[in-house]
């Protein structure tokens, strides 16, 4: 390449060695992402209007205390899915509750009705 070639690729000259100039005008600038559409998905349509019944059954080897056994982060994600419409009282009947048996048949069971 040629000197001037190399000063309109942005380099300078340094000790008598050829570098990529620093500074604003040598760095890519970020680009502002601009959206108009929405971040998630629309939300479903409600497959019917009535209340829903909600049971979470845990499965387990050792019961645990009632208070520690937190069905929150499964009717979160049923309510994220759009498998029901909202986790209100009014829309939703939860139950919970404990079944013991052996180690290797430990598993949780949500059912909804």
């Amino acid at each position: 390449m040629t000197v001037e070639q190399l000063k309109q690729a942005g380099y300078v000259e340094r000790n008598g060695e050829w570098h990529k100039a620093r500074g604003p005008a040598s760095r890519a600038q970020p680009q502002s992402v601009v959206r108009d559409e929405p971040m998630a998905a629309p939300p479903r349509e409600a497959r019917h209007s009535g209340r829903v019944r909600v049971c979470v059954v845990s499965f387990r080897a050792r019961l645990c205390d009632p208070d520690n056994l937190c069905p929150k982060y499964f009717i979160d994600c049923l309510r994220y899915a759009g498998l029901i419409a909202d986790d209100t009282p009014e829309c939703i009947t939860l139950e919970v509750r404990q079944v013991r048996c052996r180690r290797a048949e430990q598993r949780t069971e949500i059912l909804i009705a």
